[in-house]
């Protein structure tokens, strides 16, 4: 922990000292902006780690571990986002299948399965820069591979590990 001793009835002391804290608060706001960025970036990867895990056959259909952008927004507000327009299908499902195990957010963000209503009979598609296709398509299960990095980063106490961390980076601790 840092200490500062002031000789009272010493004005040099005293500015000093008033120096000093606002070097010390400069370094904890350049430590506050490195938590929320590094913390974004822990969010992003453990998604990619659990978004290659859930999707094992096919882990480079959509790339979506490629699509990541932390944006910062204004001085203290920053965004996780994930330009790939497939990756909120593989987030939240698509279809009777995805409907039938909704997303835990789904309804929160007002998000809609089987939005073209072929239910049980499914529907027909082929891809043709991977040469794969299906009839009958029902849909497909959300991985859920944000919404638990997210919730790991927070009930795993992460947060405090990357804040420990950069204290210690800083020399504050």
């Amino acid at each position: 922990m840092l200490k500062f001793e002031i000789e009272i009835l010493d004005k040099n002391s005293i500015d000093n000292a008033i120096k000093r804290m606002y070097k010390l608060q400069n370094r904890i706001y350049e430590i506050q902006r490195r938590f929320i960025k590094r913390s974004l970036e822990w969010i992003r990867d453990r998604a990619n780690e659990l978004l290659k895990e859930r999707v094992y056959n096919f882990p480079n259909t959509a790339n979506v571990k490629d699509g990541w952008k932390i944006i910062e927004i204004s001085k203290d507000i920053w965004q996780l986002v994930n330009e790939n327009p497939l990756a909120g299908y593989i987030e939240f499902g698509v279809g009777l299948k995805g409907k039938l195990s909704q997303h835990k957010a789904a309804s929160d963000v007002n998000y809609q399965y089987d939005v073209n209503n072929h239910g049980e009979s499914g529907w027909n598609w082929y891809n043709e820069d991977l040469g794969v296709g299906m009839k009958g398509f029902t849909g497909y299960k959300g991985k859920s591979f944000l919404y638990d990095s997210f919730f790991e980063y927070q009930y795993n106490d992460i947060n405090e590990m990357l804040l420990e961390e950069l204290l210690k980076e800083g020399k504050l601790i």
